[in-house]
């Protein structure tokens, strides 16, 4: 069976996929070089039947009737005729064993091909049972799909109906759907169907048949994202988000804290407009990816028609939140006319100007038209000077620009050349949400998903092994509990931030982007050396801004202070000011800032 499949996944590179021109250019050669030579050699050469020898053919014999008998003859090496196999080879001419040994090549991929075309679609479903190295995709989501089309891998759709050759129909069975789709030889599976709770569900069953398999589940609610856990430890079952996943790109690409420093404002305030999922995740992202030593509080405006039901829920599952953070929410449409809405709106402005604009209304919502009206408006009626950035996934045909603060906080100047001209600038329109952001976003393209959050993990243990009792905590990342993996990954999105508290020049190096324009999400920095550990007070100034970030994580969670601590309660005693800590604790916050610095060098 094992064979099987190798030949079937050979078969299938060489003839059905990328390599194909291969099948037919190494078809074309064999089947023209077993015609040439059978040409050469049946003109050359007569088969005497009798005694199954071959000899000169007489000149008197080489005439028209002669050319006739030559093109049938060497036409019938391409498909392996008996005349070609009733003489040993060695006893054929040369120019005739050219021919027969060309043309029995010639014969097998031809036989091949017409094997498929007659077995039609049943030939594919073959095919990707004996696949490997590949991922199964399960689920009609868009992102499943979009993840089919850019896959760096072949992929293996199961759908409700089969929509491709590479994709199959789904089943009441799904352990014989997984198997037809060749899943336990799969690198990954992902799961994305159309709701939360069917895709959860669906991924919980896939994990539980493969259990050694990555498997990776797509859910839409970024706060549910962070608080599913998997029925079964031992599996390698991971949630992603695909707005999450916008949402860190913009963060990461123009973080809000280097927005607010190049306008010289004391406080990261950002303006979110529409709190569906992605503008939920947007101001989950601002406060995992932003957190800086800064003493004001950072401030969220939310702006959506539905924000007095939207603050209550938010409130409510991040009970502790609003002691740190400056939260405002206005029920209101801002492409109306309202002047109690305006009034509001300069005044908050005004007492804490916004560095950045997040327009994060849905495709159906009209997020370009919405941002227009309101630049029109900020233009006009001096709202904010912000740069405004436009959810959409196909760019809405705004011009890209690079990464960092570019012409933000600058004098207004013409651009003269193209390195102004794809500059941010303030109030420019900069489209976010594409695809490609969200898969970069997730890392969902990456061949580990968790590739740095792992490497914080693994540093924790060694790091924390002679300071603390770490035997509750399992040292196989993949059995991790789900919250703890998100404090990984929390820890390092904000890596940047991290270095940049430390003096290094995070705008130059974002606006110095790979290809002219964008670093990866999961790209870092190579700033090793501004975090010096020898000085106390460097590495006492960034113990102070890891205990703030890990507050907001813990705060994100639904934890909230109290003088004792309650897990199940998820009340915690250091939920608390950083200058407030007993010493123990804030050696943990000092070990944190070494494992930074060791995990940077050993990603460079």
């Amino acid at each position: 069976m094992t064979i099987l499949r190798f030949i079937l996944r050979r078969f299938e590179y060489f003839a059905l996929q990328h390599s194909a021109i291969i099948y037919w250019f190494c078809l074309s050669l064999f089947a023209s070089t077993a015609f040439l030579s059978g040409m050469l050699g049946w003109w050359n050469w007569e088969l005497d039947n009798a005694n199954a020898t071959f000899a000169s053919r007489p000149s008197e014999n080489q005439n028209w009737q002669a050319i006739l008998e030559t093109v049938q003859l060497s036409i019938k090496a391409i498909f392996a005729s008996d005349i070609y196999v009733t003489t040993a080879l060695k006893d054929m001419p040369l120019s005739l064993q050219i021919a027969r040994i060309s043309g029995a090549l010639a014969f097998v991929l031809l036989i091949g091909r017409i094997f498929i075309f007659a077995v039609g679609g049943k030939a594919s479903r073959i095919f990707l049972w004996a696949r490997s190295n590949h991922d199964v995709i399960l689920g009609e989501h868009q992102i499943a799909l979009e993840y089919a089309n850019s896959a760096n891998l072949p992929t293996t759709g199961i759908h409700t109906s089969a929509k491709n050759k590479n994709s199959i129909t789904r089943t009441e069975n799904l352990s014989d759907d997984l198997t037809r789709a060749g899943a336990n030889r799969a690198n990954r599976l992902v799961v994305a169907l159309e709701t939360d709770v069917e895709t959860w569900s669906e991924a919980q069953q896939v994990a539980k048949l493969y259990p050694k398999k990555e498997v990776l589940a797509h859910i839409n609610d970024p706060w549910l994202l962070e608080r599913v856990d998997k029925a079964s430890p031992a599996t390698r079952l991971k949630p992603f988000s695909f707005v999450s996943g916008v949402a860190r790109s913009v963060m990461l690409a123009h973080p809000p804290y280097l927005l607010a420093r190049a306008n010289n404002y004391d406080v990261q305030h950002i303006v979110v407009i529409g709190f569906g999922f992605l503008g939920q995740a947007l101001v989950r992202e601002f406060l995992i990816t932003s957190v800086s030593n800064n003493p004001h509080k950072m401030a969220v405006t939310i702006i959506d028609p539905n924000a007095r039901k939207r603050a209550a829920s938010f409130k409510a599952r991040h009970p502790g939140i609003e002691e740190y953070v400056d939260f405002s929410f206005l029920a209101a449409d801002l492409t109306l006319k309202s002047p109690k809405t305006e009034e509001f709106l300069i005044q908050r402005c005004r007492t804490i100007p916004p560095c950045a604009i997040y327009v994060a209304l849905n495709d159906g919502e009209h997020p370009l038209l919405t941002a227009v009206a309101i630049k029109d408006r900020a233009e006009r009626e001096n709202w904010f000077s912000a740069p405004i950035f436009v959810n959409s996934l196909d760019g809405s045909g705004l011009r890209e620009v690079r990464q960092g603060v570019g012409l933000i906080g600058q004098p207004k100047q013409k651009a003269s050349s193209y390195a102004l001209t794809n500059l941010i600038d303030d109030l420019s329109l900069i489209p976010y949400g594409s695809w490609q952001d969200g898969m970069d976003g997730t890392a969902l393209k990456t061949p580990d998903f968790d590739a740095i959050p792992r490497l914080f993990h693994q540093t924790y243990l060694q790091t924390m092994s002679s300071t603390k009792n770490i035997k509750d905590i399992s040292y196989d990342w993949d059995y991790l509990e789900e919250e703890l993996r998100v404090a990984n990954r929390r820890l390092a999105a904000h890596i940047r931030a991290t270095l940049d508290a430390a003096g290094f020049d995070l705008n130059r190096w974002l606006e110095n982007g790979n290809d002219g324009l964008s670093h990866n999400c999961f790209m870092l920095p190579q700033g090793t050396h501004v975090i010096d550990l020898d000085n106390e007070k460097e590495v006492e100034d960034l113990a102070r801004l890891q205990h703030r970030r890990w507050m907001f994580d813990r705060l994100l969670n639904g934890w909230r202070y109290g003088p004792k601590r309650d897990n199940r309660a998820r009340i915690h005693d250091c939920l608390k000011e950083y200058d407030e800590l007993d010493e123990n604790t804030k050696e943990h916050d000092r070990a944190m800032v070494r494992q930074i610095a060791k995990i940077i060098e050993n990603s460079n």
